[in-house]
């Protein structure tokens, strides 16, 4: 997770890196999920805010996606499509660097998954900073919390997260 997390972290400083999500086709059932920006553009004397979205082919850990990153200089949303009726998983990432004599860098990961419904629009916002936050999945087609959404501060082995266990 290091290396992913590291990665990202400089293809965002450097704000040259495109995504690898690659959208459900139209022709299979799908829904919308709306990832979030969700600080101020965290960016002032010394300082430095970011997030990143990635996400697992199959629900499976072993297959990380980028599917978004945000910085000062990006949108504040990105739209993909989804999977309907099978687990979607993603990891949300957070992370503060504090300038000034010594460099400090607070990360904040939260990994979620849900099971889509076709037709469906859903946004997702990490909330929080530093080393606290959670994330959001709302139904905008209902306003609540998604039904049946897991959400938990992975278990990291290596570079990828393990597995759920059923």
């Amino acid at each position: 997770m290091r290396i992913i997390l590291i990665g990202s972290l400089v293809c965002i400083a450097l704000s040259g890196c495109g995504t690898k999500y690659k959208n459900v086709s139209n022709e299979l059932p799908s829904a919308e999920l709306v990832l979030t920006k969700d600080y101020a553009d965290g960016v002032g004397f010394g300082t430095a805010s970011m997030q990143s979205y990635t996400a697992y082919e199959n629900g499976d850990c072993a297959k990380p996606v980028l599917a978004a990153n945000f910085t000062l200089f990006s949108k504040d949303t990105k739209t993909l499509r989804i999977a309907a009726g099978e687990p979607f998983q993603f990891l949300g990432a957070m992370a503060d660097i504090v300038g000034g004599s010594k460099t400090t860098t607070y990360r904040c990961t939260v990994l979620s998954k849900f099971t889509p419904v076709a037709g469906r629009t859903y946004a997702a916002t990490m909330i929080g900073g530093g080393t606290a936050c959670a994330m959001t999945v709302i139904d905008k087609t209902t306003g609540e919390t998604v039904e049946g959404l897991e959400t938990k501060a992975p278990d990291f082995e290596g570079d990828r997260c393990k597995k759920p266990k059923s």
